[in-house]
């Protein structure tokens, strides 16, 4: 009997330790998906050799990836050295104009690759202040070729992105990107900014349609699964009342950590690192005040 707890417990340490060992070897990922605020996400496109200059507004989704990789050698062999890493994954979204002369389109992970390009956390100096806040660089190449370098914010389920290309010349295009996504599901219905009790009117109107496309996500559908039902009415009860946090609010955050980062490189003394922080902290407390 001593015997046969003694091989069951050791059976046990060697598959806790098996456990731990391939948590080490691939660590998990985490994935959160988003769907784009038309009203607030654009995408510029100018230049070419007919002087192009248009603002087209991106309608879609995509979803964000973020974990550990295995970064390279560590001075330990046996321990894997770790790295965060992002990466976007799942895009389905596209630019659209309409203009008298046609509409013009644009696939948005076809022209700026999102999913190709590779993203790192960047480090947050007051996350005692600000614990849901993450600042994300991107870097890769677009469709042309041409280097191309986005950030990304988010504060609590929203995501806010910011950047642009670096065209070599002339004849190239000149992309720039500035968009607010909120993590799905979201049942702001009616396309406001605000979950509210006109929500709730178009949820009620679209009970029990199903479809595709951002007409029934105006009529219900909060987390895009094709079907207006009960699980929309409970995401707009848990979330009535969210608002979107202002564009000046995600400028201020990622502004005050590429600041911090910058002043961190010249070895600063600590209150420029303190002042930096304040500035972005400031606003969001008086939000939420």
């Amino acid at each position: 009997m001593r015997r046969s707890l003694v091989l069951v417990c050791f059976g046990l340490a060697f598959l806790l330790s098996q456990a731990a060992t391939n948590a080490l070897g691939q660590p998990p990922e985490f994935l959160r998906n988003y769907r784009f605020l038309p009203r607030h996400s654009t995408l510029h496109v100018a230049g070419g050799f007919v002087g192009f200059d248009i603002e087209a507004n991106i309608f879609g989704k995509y979803g964000l990836v973020t974990g550990f990789d295995n970064g390279g050698p560590s001075i330990d062999p046996s321990v894997p050295s770790l790295h965060p890493f992002a990466k976007f994954v799942d895009v389905d979204a596209v630019a659209i104009n309409p203009t008298d002369f046609g509409t013009y389109s644009f696939d948005l992970d076809k022209t700026l690759n999102l999913s190709g390009l590779k993203g790192k956390p960047l480090p947050i100096f007051f996350p005692a202040v600000l614990p849901n806040i993450e600042v994300f660089q991107f870097r890769g190449v677009e469709v042309q070729g041409a280097p191309f370098e986005l950030f990304a914010v988010t504060i609590g389920p929203w995501m806010f992105m910011k950047g642009a290309n670096d065209a070599p010349c002339c004849d190239f295009f000149d992309y720039e990107i500035k968009a607010v996504a909120r993590q799905m599901p979201f049942a702001d219905f009616d396309g406001d900014d605000t979950v509210s009790a006109s929500d709730l009117s178009r949820w009620e109107n679209g009970y029990g349609q199903s479809g595709t496309g951002s007409s029934l996500e105006l009529r219900g559908d909060s987390d895009l699964d094709g079907d207006v039902g009960g699980h929309d009415f409970l995401n707009w009860q848990v979330q009535r009342g969210e608002t979107m946090p202002s564009i000046a609010e995600f400028e201020a955050v990622l502004a005050s950590s590429l600041a911090a980062i910058s002043a961190v490189s010249a070895v600063p003394e600590p209150t420029t690192l303190l002042l930096a922080s304040m500035v972005a902290a400031g606003l969001l407390i008086r939000r939420q005040g």
